[in-house]
C-alpha cells in the first residue's frame, strides 16, 4: 500500500516538473520572439535611415556636379544652388551625429522670462505664421478704400508717412550698419548675406546711390560683410575721404533707358537708368544684395517705371532696397501721390517692408527711410481670418 502511494506521489511530482519546464519554455519562446521583432524593427529603421542618407548624398553629388558643369561652361553659380548643397550637407552631418540637432538652449526660456519658447513652433510653422502676418498687414494697408484716403492728407508729408505704409515683415537678426545718426541704415539679417556669399564663392554686391561724401554705411558694409561696394553721385566732383575699397562713379540715376551708351569707364558727370548702369558694369547676371538710394526725388522717375512695367523682375533680384523718400517741392500732393505709387509698386513686386525710420532730424517730418526685402511671395489673394 505504501509502495502504491509512493508511486502516485512520484508520478504527480514528475507531471508537476514537466509542467514547470513547459512554462519556462513558453516564456523563453515569447522573449525570443520579442527580441527578434525588436531587432528586425530596429534593423529596418536603420536601413531606412541609411537609404535616406544615401538619397541625400546622391542629391548633394548631383547638385555639386551641376555646379561644376556650370563653372566649366563659364556660367555663374547661383547662391541658391550653392545654398542647396550646404543644406543637404548639414542634414547629412546631423543624421550622422556629427552636428547637434537643431535644438534651442534652455537659457532662451530662462533669459526671456518665459516669453520666448523655441519649441512652440517648428521652422515650417514659423514661416507660415510670418506669411500670415504679412498677408494681414498687406490687406490692411493696400486696401483701395484705405489708399484712397491719401488724397485727404492734402500734401502734408508727416501725415502721409504717419498713416501709410507700415512694416509687414520682421527680420530676426536685423542690424544697423554705418553711423547711429543720419547716414546709417538698417539691414535685414547680415549673417545671411555673408553665408550666401560664401556659398556662391563671390563677394556680395552693394550699390549706394547718393551720399554726398558720407561713407559710414559703405565702409561698414565692406568691413562687416566683405561686399564689393559701388557708390554713385554725379553731384560730387571729387570724393573726399573715400575709403579705398569703395568704387566711386560720378554718375546719377535717371529715367529707364537713359544713358544707353554708358561704359564702365565713362567719367561723368552724367545720369543713366539703373539697368543701363548695371549693364555698363557687367553685373547683368549678378544679384545685387543691397541697393541703398537717397537721391532727393529722382527715385520716382528712376525706379517706379521699372517696377510697374515688369522690367524690374527680368533680371537677377535686387535683394534689399534701402530707400529714403521725401515730400518736397511746390506741389506736395503730387509728390505724396508719387510716394504712394512707388511704395505700392515695391509691395506689388514681391517685396516685404521690414523697417520704417522717420528722419526726425531733418526736413520737418517730410523724409522717411524704408527698407524692403525681395522674397518670392505671391500677392495675398484673400485676407486671413
Amino acid at each position: 500500500m505504501a509502495a502504491k502511494y509512493t508511486t502516485r506521489v512520484g508520478n504527480a511530482a514528475t507531471r508537476e516538473g514537466d509542467g514547470g519546464a513547459g512554462t519556462l519554455r513558453r516564456r523563453r519562446s515569447i522573449i525570443g520572439t520579442a527580441l527578434v521583432v525588436f531587432l528586425v524593427t530596429n534593423v529596418g529603421l536603420l536601413l531606412l535611415r541609411c537609404l535616406e542618407d544615401l538619397l541625400l548624398l546622391r542629391e548633394s553629388v548631383d547638385a555639386m556636379r551641376s555646379m561644376q558643369a556650370s563653372r566649366l561652361a563659364g556660367a555663374s553659380v547661383t547662391s541658391s544652388a550653392a545654398g542647396q548643397v550646404t543644406q543637404i550637407v548639414q542634414k547629412l552631418l546631423r543624421g550622422a551625429g556629427l552636428r547637434p540637432p537643431d535644438t534651442t538652449s534652455k537659457d532662451q526660456h530662462h533669459e526671456s522670462l518665459g516669453f520666448y519658447d523655441a519649441g512652440r513652433y517648428t521652422e515650417a510653422e514659423r514661416w507660415e505664421l510670418k506669411k500670415r502676418n504679412r498677408a494681414l498687414m498687406w490687406h490692411r494697408q493696400m486696401d483701395p478704400n484705405w489708399l484712397s484716403k491719401v488724397s485727404e492728407v492734402k500734401g502734408h508729408g508727416p501725415t502721409f508717412y504717419q498713416m501709410f505704409f507700415e512694416p509687414d515683415w520682421s527680420c530676426e537678426f536685423e542690424m544697423r550698419l554705418g553711423t547711429l545718426g543720419d547716414g546709417g541704415k538698417w539691414v535685414c539679417d547680415p549673417d545671411r548675406i555673408i553665408s550666401r556669399s560664401k556659398a556662391s564663392g563671390e563677394p556680395c554686391l552693394v550699390y549706394s546711390v547718393g551720399g554726398s561724401n558720407e561713407w559710414s554705411f559703405e565702409d561698414s558694409v565692406h568691413k562687416t560683410l566683405g561686399c564689393e561696394v559701388h557708390t554713385f553721385d554725379h553731384t560730387v566732383a571729387t570724393p573726399k575721404a573715400k575709403p579705398n575699397h569703395v568704387i566711386f562713379h560720378r554718375w546719377g540715376i535717371d529715367w529707364p533707358g537713359s544713358g544707353a551708351n554708358l561704359q564702365a569707364d565713362s567719367p561723368g558727370p552724367l545720369t543713366a537708368g539703373l539697368n543701363e548702369i548695371i549693364t555698363a558694369l557687367g553685373h547683368e547676371t549678378r544679384e545685387i544684395d543691397i541697393l541703398k538710394i537717397d537721391v532727393e526725388g529722382a527715385e520716382f522717375r528712376s525706379l517706379t517705371p521699372l517696377l510697374t512695367s515688369g522690367a524690374w523682375r527680368r533680371r537677377p533680384p535686387i535683394r534689399q532696397v534701402l530707400i529714403e523718400v521725401h515730400v518736397l517741392g511746390i506741389n506736395k500732393q503730387k509728390v505724396v501721390d508719387l510716394n504712394k505709387e512707388l511704395l505700392s509698386a515695391f509691395l506689388n513686386n514681391g517685396y516685404v517692408l521690414f523697417h520704417k525710420e522717420p528722419n526726425i532730424q531733418h526736413a520737418g517730418g517730410n523724409c522717411v527711410e524704408f527698407a524692403f526685402l525681395q522674397l518670392d511671395l505671391p500677392t495675398p489673394p484673400d485676407k486671413p481670418t
